[in-house]
């Protein structure tokens, strides 16, 4: 059966906690966190549904200025990882962002994270976007009482250079 993107309802939110709290490098927020992503970001709130079981989530943000959409937590069932299921639910938040008029997309990504970063690296010439690393940062946990290391992406909507190499490309292992 094929898989379904679309929305996030309300009746959604216990699978999308489950999917999150199996998720050893995910931060499982209260429950009313995804209500309210439910209730009041369900446009640029995604599901990806598969035979009944949510397999993928991505949340996005508009920005203050509301020209950007800022991708917030994207998760892919263990299970269901390497065909694919990430880089739809990017294309489609991809689209999205564009109907709805936003220039750009940003997110983090940790710096361990080179799958993730290459997916996104590669997306950029065949979307006729741009994408960047704009800064490095690190994050205090006050549980772990350590730094947390992310680097912070824009990718640009708005320009298009196709002969342009992807920046900062590591090779995929394996």
């Amino acid at each position: 059966m094929p898989s379904a993107i679309r929305h996030l309802h309300r009746e959604d939110l216990i699978q999308v906690q489950r999917l999150i709290g199996q998720q050893n490098n995910m931060v499982l927020y209260p429950p009313y966190t995804y209500w309210m992503m439910s209730q009041y970001f369900s446009g640029t709130s995604l599901v990806m549904e598969l035979s009944g079981k949510i397999v993928a989530y991505l949340a996005a943000l508009p920005a203050q200025d509301h020209n950007i959409l800022f991708i917030w937590q994207l998760i892919v069932c263990p299970g269901y990882r390497g065909v694919f299921r990430g880089k739809s639910m990017l294309e489609k938040i991809v689209d999205i962002a564009r109907r709805d008029g936003y220039r750009a997309i940003q997110f983090t990504i940790r710096p361990d994270n080179a799958k993730v970063r290459n997916l996104i690296l590669r997306m950029g010439p065949r979307h006729g976007a741009t994408f960047r690393k704009i800064a490095a940062d690190s994050i205090d946990d006050p549980w772990s009482q350590e730094k947390i290391p992310v680097e912070i992406y824009h990718y640009d909507l708005a320009t298009h250079v196709p002969d342009t190499p992807p920046i900062d490309a590591v090779p995929l292992e394996g």
